[in-house]
């Protein structure tokens, strides 16, 4: 394990950021980034790539609207779940570092 990312106050701080970052997503109304696009290739070219919308459907997805984050990007039944068994693997280390 990487002893930075698994001190003790990297620890607090990520499990905390694990905690408000999603609190603060839901308490957003869940059509207030419809309109906006984080895809800098899409900005810049006006093409839109693989992962354009992939935000946005994540937020959609935490709001439980599965079907606009699927008009959205229809990835998001993949990457969604996986991202949720990386989030849970690395809490469950940050809790065997805190148990020590």
């Amino acid at each position: 394990m990487n002893k930075f990312l698994y001190n003790r106050k990297a620890v607090f701080i990520r499990l905390s950021l694990y905690i408000i970052i999603p609190l603060v997503l839901l308490s957003m109304d869940k059509n207030s980034l419809d309109d906006i696009s984080f895809c800098i290739i899409y900005n810049i070219t006006g093409k839109k790539c693989i992962s354009c919308g992939m935000s946005r459907a994540f937020f959609h997805t935490l709001h439980l609207d599965f079907s606009t984050a699927y008009e959205f990007n229809n990835l998001v039944v993949v990457y969604f779940p996986v991202f949720l068994i990386i989030i849970l693997i690395d809490t469950i280390k940050m809790f065997k570092v805190l148990l020590k």
